[in-house]
């Protein structure tokens, strides 16, 4: 392709910033999966409208949507990864051509 070029290293470090923050999503997701609320918390009236189970079950779509997301940039990190490779790859191969050219 003429006048597209691919700077590999900011493509790597993009996916690598990628990973590092589906790192994070990971570790939010984890912490919401511990939260619990306790009569105390919540109190009398809190536990008769049912605050700690309404609160449970936001965590719980919570944790989904963090998990969701992580999976989600990960998927993307991977998939630059990949395609860095390729271009290294083809790269790698237009420098043996050359040289090999050079040698004719």
């Amino acid at each position: 392709m003429t006048g597209f070029r691919i700077d590999t290293e900011v493509v790597v470090r993009y996916a690598a910033k990628a990973e590092a923050s589906a790192a994070r999503l990971d570790a939010a997701a984890e912490s919401v999966s511990h939260c619990e609320m306790s009569h105390e918390m919540v109190g009398d009236l809190g536990g008769q409208t049912g605050v700690g189970e309404a609160y449970a079950r936001a965590a719980e779509v919570l944790r989904k949507h963090l998990a969701e997301g992580s999976a989600a940039l990960l998927s993307a990190s991977g998939a630059l990864r990949e395609v860095t490779g390729h271009h290294a790859d083809r790269d790698s191969e237009h420098a043996d051509l050359i040289t090999k050219a050079g040698e004719l």
